[in-house]
């Protein structure tokens, strides 16, 4: 897994220029790459996307030292788990009514002990290869607290009922930032 380039770029006092998309589309991955994006962000809401398509989205976008982000279809942890298997770097849960909601999209998102994030084997988890996992990370726990430290998590305001409980939301530990849902007000 590499190190998230929209973290990256936050820490260097830059904002990150990420590509959106709402199709899979292997060469406007290139294109962005190549006009200088440093993220490619996924509308799983709204977009077209398998879980086949994310993991090719993800391994070339890595191959360029792009993390790839998603708002995804729900808040359920079974539908971010298969995100994040894929290898994607920040959920944007949509829907995000309440702080108790905030927390449960947080700690979908964050292995223990910041969250309850399930463990799998795909590349969201160096596919579970025990030796690059000892190697690169010192382990599995290693592996855990680099994935957490370079996890972004969101959620989307859509309503005006959790607009009035923003500071509820923001509150939460691990959420990271809210996004608005303008045309759904």
């Amino acid at each position: 897994m590499i190190e998230n380039s929209i973290l990256k770029r936050n820490k260097e006092g830059f904002k990150a220029l990420v590509f959106a998309m709402t199709f899979y589309n292997q060469t406007l991955i290139e294109m962005a790459a190549h006009v200088g994006f440093q993220a490619i962000s996924l509308d799983g809401e709204h977009g077209a996307f398998t879980p086949e398509s994310v993991d090719e989205i993800c391994r070339v976008a890595n191959g360029y030292n792009m993390s790839v982000v998603a708002r995804v279809q729900n808040k359920d942890p079974n539908t971010i788990n298969l995100w994040l298997d894929r290898g994607i770097q920040g959920v944007v849960g949509p829907h995000v009514e309440t702080g108790a909601e905030a927390l449960a999209l947080a700690d979908a998102c964050l292995f223990p002990p910041d969250g309850w994030r399930s463990w799998g084997g795909g590349r969201g988890t160096e596919h579970g290869d025990q030796h690059v996992l000892d190697d690169k990370y010192g382990g599995k726990l290693g592996f855990a607290q680099f994935a957490n430290a370079n996890m972004l998590v969101g959620g989307q305001i859509e309503s005006k009922e959790a607009a009035a409980r923003a500071d509820e939301i923001l509150a939460v530990p691990g959420l990271m930032a809210i996004a608005w849902g303008p045309h759904d007000m």
